[in-house]
């Protein structure tokens, strides 16, 4: 896909502002791949979609944030009709000012981790910030740096929580999410972790308020996306390498999960790369 640079300078509706700030409703999502000199935050507030980010894909939904850098490089390539989202840009040395005031630890999380910041569950904010309905388009400058500022101190919180997961769970958590472990499934989990079932599904709940099953389905999801718009490999074999029950099964729940079947997007992909 052709990749196209935006500058802060050039797209800001408001001169002399640190901050545009954006209510997306009842529209499509950019499918242009891109990336920017700004920061961006995206808070997802209803609805589906499928965000495409270096290369990776990922399922967003209500209560998701995702915070994009300079280097990130993104666009939407899937989307339900209901999607409602807040993206608030800021420019790069007034962000990195704020969050370097806040939290250094939380700074160096961003600037050097590989993946784009995710923020799960950040349903607490839709109720002590956002009445969405209501916000204008344009707001003022401190509206927005408060609004920044509400979004870091939770995304701080949530970064200091997530450092509290016990190692043996975050090894396994970081281990099924290879192929070979994949594809076995919730007894590779449990033999990764040292726990018995009962007790790794008590953890997971506790701490991703999931079940182990659902986060593994959601891996084979997210892995079987990647390689059908990534690889050459057929989507029999991609299902069957990840361990799916059968190919109706894994037809039947991808198209479930992204609105679109697995063959439909293996074409949708060979018309984006044109």
């Amino acid at each position: 896909m052709k990749l196209i640079h935006y500058e802060f300078n050039r797209i800001q509706n408001v001169q002399e502002t640190n901050y545009i700030f954006q209510l997306v409703k009842g529209r499509k999502l950019s499918r242009i791949y891109h990336s920017h000199d700004f920061y961006e935050i995206v808070y997802f507030l209803q609805g589906e979609a499928t965000q495409f980010i270096n290369e990776k894909s990922y399922c967003c939904t209500a209560n998701l944030m995702v915070l994009l850098r300079p280097s990130d490089r993104h666009c939407f390539t899937n989307q339900s009709n209901d999607v409602v989202l807040l993206s608030l840009s800021v420019q790069k040395e007034e962000f990195e000012a704020i969050v370097d005031i806040y939290s250094k630890d939380f700074f160096n999380q961003i600037l050097n981790s590989d993946n784009p910041i995710f923020c799960e569950n950040c349903s607490l904010l839709n109720y002590s910030l956002l009445d969405y309905e209501n916000m204008s388009a344009n707001l003022k400058e401190y509206d927005c740096k408060f609004l920044l500022s509400c979004i870091l101190h939770y995304c701080i919180q949530h970064s200091e929580s997530k450092s509290a997961i016990p190692p043996s769970l975050s090894f396994a958590i970081n281990e099924i999410k290879k192929t070979e472990y994949l594809s076995e499934g919730i007894e590779a989990m449990v033999r990764l972790s040292n726990y018995s079932q009962t007790h790794l599904a008590r953890m997971m709940k506790k701490y991703y308020n999931t079940t182990p099953k659902h986060y593994i389905n959601e891996l084979r999801l997210q892995k079987a996306y990647n390689y059908i718009i990534l690889t050459q490999k057929s989507v029999e074999i991609i299902a069957e390498e990840l361990g799916f029950k059968s190919y109706s099964h894994f037809n039947k729940i991808f198209k479930e999960r992204f609105s679109v079947t697995p063959a439909s997007l293996r074409k949708q992909r060979e018309i984006w790369t044109v």
